[in-house]
Formats: structure tokens, C-alpha cells, sequence
């Protein structure tokens, strides 16, 4: 189980950093800074399973969660988000080193 969530870390990683890439590449080409939101990411990659989560939030949990929260998350550049949280995953499942004390 630690392996799945240490590789799926690894991979959030990974996929942060091309979508950094691929933002700096962007921003250097037309001299200006410009990043893609995890919002338009979510949109470009599938759009249908955006507006259902949307709808999903809406009307099982709560109005309120979706508008002022997870709307602003989604207008963050998708790096600052999938980074993060590839960081937390391969924390979570990092190998522990026990410590022995000595008593005298």
C-alpha cells in the first residue's frame, strides 16, 4: 500500500514539473509570465468530469464549498497544486527510521 501511494507521489512529481515546464516555456516564448490553471488543465483534459464534480459538490455537499473554495483553487497554476500534493503523497508513505534509546 506504501508503494502505490509513494509512486503515485512520485508521479504527481513528475507531472508538476511538466507542467511547469511547459508554463516556462510558454511565458519565455511571449515575454511575459502566463501559467495554466488547474481549472483549464481539468477543462482541457476532460471537460464533462469537471462540470460533474461541480454539479456533484453543488448539490450533495454544499453551494458554498464549490464557489469561494474550490473555484479559487482551480484558477491556481496546476504546478502549485499537483506539486504539493505529489510532495504530501511521497511524504506520507516515506520510510520510517525507529530510533532506539539506550537507557543506562
Amino acid at each position: 500500500m506504501f508503494l502505490l501511494i509513494r509512486i503515485t507521489g512520485i508521479w504527481l512529481m513528475l507531472l508538476a514539473v511538466v507542467a511547469l515546464v511547459i508554463d516556462g516555456t510558454k511565458s519565455l516564448s511571449s515575454s511575459q509570465l502566463i501559467w495554466t490553471s488547474l481549472g483549464g488543465q481539468w477543462t482541457y483534459i476532460n471537460e464533462k468530469s469537471l462540470i460533474a464534480t461541480q454539479m456533484f459538490i453543488e448539490t450533495k455537499i454544499h453551494t458554498i464549498l464549490w464557489n469561494p473554495f474550490i473555484y479559487s483553487v482551480l484558477l491556481w497554476p496546476s504546478w502549485a497544486i499537483i506539486g504539493p500534493l505529489g510532495l504530501f503523497f511521497y511524504w506520507l508513505a516515506r520510510k520510517r527510521h525507529h530510533t532506539q534509546t539506550f537507557v543506562n
